[in-house]
């Protein structure tokens, strides 16, 4: 079994993994993306959601975008 598992996370091509926090500015999280900042309001607004610029949104939400623009959203362990 752990050789099919190490097949296929070889056939999936390496993602960029960016760790975010439990809440985060749609601001920041376009930084974090290197992409601009209506381009992630636009993402979301594509998926039902009103947020501006300004906004704070939640990790799920977040990591639903991030995915969007290729990356895969790892919750940032808090110190």
């Amino acid at each position: 079994m752990s050789s099919q598992i190490d097949q296929v996370e070889n056939s999936e091509k390496a993602v960029a993994v960016i760790e975010i926090p439990a809440a985060i500015m749609v601001s920041d999280l376009a930084d974090q993306l290197d992409v601009g900042a209506v381009e992630v309001v636009k993402a979301l607004m594509r998926g039902g959601y009103m947020f501006s610029v300004n906004d704070v949104i939640e990790h799920e939400i977040a990591s639903v975008v991030c995915q969007l623009f290729g990356f895969q959203a790892a919750l940032l362990a808090e110190s």
